[in-house]
């Protein structure tokens, strides 16, 4: 008698993402130093759960202050791979814009970002940061950030 073994169901590998192109525009200012997105990979992993790596897919000083509002949450729906994500970084006392009489204030960083992965694995990204010193509801500064690249699996 042959043993039989049943095969495993096939996983998909890993696909590497490269950004190629960004768009990013400040309101109502830019901050100096800010991380350079373009040619940035990550990669998803889509079993047995969606998981990307880094987490919030854009890699930078700030994700490593992030505290989840929720975890990212990630989906597949008509071919199409949809991961969003949100969380909030604290950056301690920043100096406001030049005003007379006006203190530096704790301040954070509220990210929310949303990832679209198409069929033929060309993917867009979105990407906003709003700086808000403690007690204000207007933030300092925003940043979106667009982007696009392709993906092509890990072998």
């Amino acid at each position: 008698m042959i043993p039989v073994v049943l095969a495993a169901a096939e996983t998909q590998p890993p696909l590497i993402c490269t950004i190629e192109t960004v768009e990013s525009r400040w309101t109502p200012r830019k901050i100096a130093g800010v991380r350079m997105l373009k040619g940035q990979t990550f990669t998803v992993v889509l079993t047995p759960e969606i998981t990307v790596n880094p987490r919030y897919v854009i890699d930078s000083r700030i994700t490593s202050l992030a505290e989840e509002t929720e975890p990212p949450v990630g989906s597949i729906e008509n071919e199409r791979l949809r991961y969003s994500w949100n969380y909030i970084a604290p950056l301690g006392p920043v100096a406001p814009p030049a005003t007379a009489g006006d203190a530096n204030r704790n301040a954070s960083i509220s990210v929310e970002g949303q990832l679209l992965i198409q069929p033929n694995r060309s993917f867009n990204l979105v990407n906003v940061s709003a700086m808000t010193a403690e007690g204000s509801t207007t933030a300092l500064t925003t940043l979106q950030d667009s982007a696009s690249g392709a993906c092509r699996e890990q072998r």
